[in-house]
């Protein structure tokens, strides 16, 4: 996901394939992403966007877009760690 500070806006990154690592030789396309000042790009896995609560609902993509767009300046460490406490409060609730 790209946060774009002078828009407030969350973009997804257009190029994508499959997951990397699980497969052998295979290939991937390159883009590329002009990254202003004050923008975030934040890159995660399935398991962020998978997460489940207790009725079988998943932490997904929008609410991963919600996240960033709430917490893009914030220092990257504050902002694994308040991910990660967002995710595991979702999960338990």
């Amino acid at each position: 996901l790209h946060y774009k500070k002078t828009e407030n806006v969350i973009e997804e990154l257009a190029v994508g394939g499959t997951i990397v690592g699980q497969f052998e030789g295979l290939q991937f396309k390159e883009g590329q992403l002009k990254v202003a000042r004050g923008d975030t790009v934040t890159i995660f896995s399935d398991g962020v966007t998978e997460s489940e609560d207790r009725k079988g609902n998943l932490f997904g993509r929008e609410r991963t877009k919600e996240f960033v767009l709430k917490r893009a300046s914030d220092n990257p460490q504050d902002f694994c760690n308040l991910l990660q406490s967002s995710i595991t409060k979702f999960a338990r609730g």
